[in-house]
């Protein structure tokens, strides 16, 4: 997994070497289907492919008042879990799926 933080925040300096988690969602939209995924492994300080800053997309010119400056890490998941849950009202979570995994994501 590649991340892009604001390289003013220092997160990458507190997070590379370090065994971190990290979680993404769609659970503040209106899609009919909810994720929610939460991985660990260790983070690392890489510089990206021109594919992958491809991929990233643009970067935001500002964030908090200050001038966006990329830093990319990337963080080797050893533990992955997937959750989907239906999004009507009173919809229940499923695990989608959950374990160890041996490749990059």
């Amino acid at each position: 997994m590649l991340l892009r933080p604001h390289a003013a925040f220092d997160h990458q300096g507190a997070w590379c070497g370090s065994v971190v988690a990290y979680g993404a969602d769609n659970l503040g939209s209106a899609a009919s289907e909810l994720w929610a995924v939460q991985f660990t492994g260790t983070a690392e300080t890489v510089r990206p492919t021109d594919e992958e800053l491809e991929r990233l997309g643009p970067c935001p010119r500002r964030i908090d008042d200050r001038d966006f400056r990329p830093a990319h890490l990337r963080i080797e998941p050893c533990f992955v879990t997937v959750h989907t849950m239906d999004g009507s009202p009173g919809g229940a979570a499923v695990v989608g799926a959950v374990g160890a995994i041996h490749s990059v994501i």
